[in-house]
């Protein structure tokens, strides 16, 4: 069976300024982040989905990490480095419809 992932993250701590992410020994509302916060590339990503034997990854798609960046576009540029190997298929990124910059964000 196919599958596409329609949602899931992808994170460079070094290439995006994921402030909570970053902040160690702060508790958010679904608990501890202390076991993600560290690089989660598509090669993780792969290697998650890898171990199930009864689908083939179709495709995925990549949802924005963080509502609150300063510069949602930076996410969105670096994702898109990971065009070629096909992992996000998609992304679906941020932008702020109130601001007065969001068709130029778009």
């Amino acid at each position: 069976m196919k599958l596409f992932d329609a949602h899931h993250h992808l994170w460079d701590l070094g290439a995006v300024n994921y402030v909570w992410l970053k902040q160690l020994g702060v508790s958010k509302p679904f608990g501890d982040p202390t076991p993600i916060q560290k690089d989660y590339l598509p090669r993780h990503f792969l290697d998650d989905v890898s171990g199930a034997a009864d689908f083939d990854l179709a495709g995925s798609a990549h949802i924005q990490v963080d509502g609150a960046l300063a510069d949602p576009v930076s996410e969105s540029s670096w994702l898109s480095k990971f065009s070629k190997s096909g992992i996000p298929s998609a992304i679906v990124g941020f932008v702020d419809l109130t601001k007065e910059d969001a068709d130029s964000v778009l």
